[in-house]
């Protein structure tokens, strides 16, 4: 299963990514809206975790523009 994690703080991603991967996901990461987009794009998650406060524009507006990419 494929899973995107967008958040801006690259520690806590780290420790979410690894423990994903310890359980079989395989996972992406983006740390910010435009990344997140193309990363969705691009490799069609099964699940994305998304950080609403992200400190470079808002993580709703990032869920929209990944519906309107559907």
């Amino acid at each position: 299963m494929k899973v995107l994690v967008i958040d801006d703080d690259v520690d806590l991603m780290d420790v979410i990514g690894y423990a994903l991967r310890r359980e079989g996901f395989n996972v992406q990461i983006a740390v910010d809206g435009q990344q997140a987009v193309q990363r969705f794009k691009a490799s069609r998650p099964d699940v994305v975790l998304l950080e609403i406060r992200l400190q470079q524009g808002n993580g709703l507006e990032v869920l929209k523009r990944i519906r309107e990419a559907e």
